[in-house]
């Protein structure tokens, strides 16, 4: 589907490998569709491996529960996890700033086009920590955790959420290191707490952290830096 996807959009000119990803980076039909055709393909996995064969409650057996009344101070205040994601993403972009990346990172394409921008912006905050937190902390920490144990299972999930993320980087290693670190604090929060809401709540103000932060840098995406 995806495949199909790119034909209908790419133009009918001749154009290399990097060119044709620079133009489909540019379309946001291209990216909206390709993005909401795979969080559904994995919805779908998960809501038939787990609803359909096992007949489990699909929400409650990914680990979306209310935080637990046992927990101290602020450890139960949804506010609290929220705000302590803001301030991880600031302290993320402290230590970015010192990493030399890929002039050419996929992420940069995106962000080069105003539509592509504001797209990818509202999908990282509306869309990306449900589907992310439901698949990495609601169903793979479970599962390493049961099979290797909490302390592997904790940095498994953080490595694969940080890989994850290593295409639309280029792949700049120091960055993705990052993530790996931030994937490991989201699992921890999961594995503390009992439940994704937890991670979920980190993920989101994190995210909402670096969109605000882009829309005040770029003023609105009416002023897209070209390279960094």
């Amino acid at each position: 589907m995806q495949t199909a996807l790119a034909i209908h959009y790419a133009p009918h000119q001749h154009l290399s490998q990097k060119q044709l990803e620079q133009y489909l980076l540019s379309k946001p039909q291209f990216l909206f569709g390709t993005n909401i055709l795979w969080y559904a393909m994995i919805f779908l996995f998960l809501y038939v491996t787990l609803g359909v064969l096992r007949g489990l409650p699909f929400w409650s057996s990914l680990g979306w529960k209310k935080l637990k009344s046992n927990l101290a101070g602020n450890k139960r205040n949804p506010w609290a996890y929220f705000l302590s994601g803001c301030g991880l993403a600031i302290l993320v972009f402290i230590a970015s700033a010192r990493v030399h990346g890929n002039e050419n990172m996929p992420i940069q394409e995106i962000l080069k086009n105003r539509s592509s921008a504001i797209l990818l912006m509202a999908m990282a905050v509306l869309i990306a920590p449900l589907v992310e937190e439901t698949v990495f902390r609601g169903y793979l920490y479970p599962l390493f955790a049961k099979s290797f144990g909490i302390g592997p299972g904790i940095v498994l999930t953080g490595v694969l959420f940080g890989l994850m993320h290593g295409a639309q980087l280029g792949w700049t290693w120091g960055i993705v290191v990052l993530l790996i670190l931030v994937g490991i604090v989201f699992t921890v929060a999961r594995a503390y707490t009992g439940t994704v809401l937890a991670s979920f709540l980190l993920h989101l103000g994190y995210n909402s952290m670096i969109a605000v932060a882009t829309i005040i840098g770029t003023r609105g995406f009416t002023q897209i830096p070209i390279g960094r």
